[in-house]
């Protein structure tokens, strides 16, 4: 009888978390002889009602999320159900309902908890700075999670500065990087006139682009480019054009073979020093150069003036915008570098091998052919 593996989700394949931590291992597992069951928390127009919290602080606005988180719990009660028949469970960043850990052991089954986010911190662009509201519920979340790590048999982080936390509470911690598809980006670039940036994100992240727009806005001043804002949150400017598409793969795909210059920017908060932001990898095996701040794992990740350009202010990054917009050949270079940096760390089929192996150690499951 083939080997079950039940994953939680906390979004379907619209989330970005999701897809990249779970989704894309499917096959991998699948030829590897398990049976593998997903259940996202969040799907649909839930999912969407996350934007809303990256456009306002509104404590009513979280309620109303709040609310439809509510009237999904009776479905991931059924969902925890289904751990009976499983020979493990990876939960993927979700804490979801309040007391999972306490449901999850009541099945005696290992547990793998994926945690690509410090969700232990308050996350600004979810809710986190709204008042009251926001620091209570980033405290439940962090003690839900403290009892999931305790019950959890193996904790997997994206980086070395993740694994602090889960530490002090799970007795195995193991860093398994962002995974990238190389062949699922395999994209032939579309010559084009047009010089653009593109931004690629999610409701939670959105905020961080907005702060960016005054910056580009002044760029537009001396250069003409246009914006690809792939995500579920719409932006606008006067000053230059701009193309909003709600993510799609089909949409990612095409701004990805068009755009000229990839953004990451991240704040300084100590929510994103933790964390990994994956969009210089999705730019990277396309082909694209990236323009990321220097705060968080992106000073980690990146070296200035060979993967990515990075800055600090806002005269760093006009400099450095019009550093990549001038001049071709830098672009090139930065990609090319890039390009091969993403091939040697992060490509899916080294970090298939990896997760497999983490579930084989719980189950004596052999490892890929």
């Amino acid at each position: 009888m083939a080997r079950e593996i039940l994953f939680l989700t906390l979004y379907d394949e619209s989330g970005a978390s999701s897809r990249l931590c779970v989704y894309q291992f499917l096959p991998a597992f699948q030829r590897a002889g398990f049976k593998t069951t997903v259940r996202p928390l969040l799907t649909g127009d839930v999912y969407k009602l996350l934007s809303a919290l990256a456009e306002t602080k509104s404590v009513w606005k979280l309620l109303g999320v709040f609310f439809r988180l509510a009237l999904q719990l009776p479905k991931r009660i059924a969902h925890i159900r289904e751990a009976a028949r499983a020979d493990v469970v990876v939960v993927q960043k979700d804490v979801l309902p309040f007391g999972l850990s306490w449901y999850l052991s009541l099945f005696k089954k290992p547990i793998i908890c994926n945690v690509d986010d410090p969700i232990w911190l308050p996350n600004p662009g979810a809710g986190g700075g709204v008042p009251i509201l926001g620091p209570a519920f980033s405290w439940l979340r962090r003690d839900q999670l403290v009892r999931l790590l305790k019950r959890s048999k193996i904790t997997m982080v994206e980086s070395l500065r993740m694994r602090e936390f889960p530490g002090r509470y799970c007795p195995r911690v193991e860093v398994l990087n962002s995974a990238i598809d190389m062949r699922a980006y395999a994209i032939e670039r579309k010559p084009t006139l047009e010089l653009s940036f593109g931004w690629i994100g999610s409701p939670s992240t959105v905020h961080l682009l907005r702060e960016i727009l005054p910056w580009l806005e002044t760029l537009a001043e001396t250069h003409s480019f246009a914006l690809y804002n792939i995500s579920s949150s719409p932006v606008t400017s006067s000053k230059f054009a701009v193309h909003n598409w709600t993510w799609t793969a089909e949409k990612e795909r095409l701004a990805l073979e068009v755009m000229t210059i990839g953004l990451q920017p991240v704040d300084n908060t100590p929510f994103n020093f933790y964390r990994t932001s994956r969009k210089w990898l999705i730019h990277s095996t396309c082909g694209i150069p990236t323009l990321a701040s220097a705060f968080g794992m992106n000073e980690v990740m990146l070296r200035d003036g060979e993967t990515a350009l990075l800055y600090r202010s806002r005269d760093e990054f006009l400099n450095q915008a019009k550093r990549l917009l001038d001049d071709g050949a830098l672009r090139e270079r930065i990609a090319t570098n890039a390009h091969r940096e993403a091939c040697r760390e992060f490509d899916l089929p080294v970090l298939e091998q990896r997760f497999l192996s983490l579930v084989g150690d719980l189950t004596g499951s052999p490892r890929l052919p």
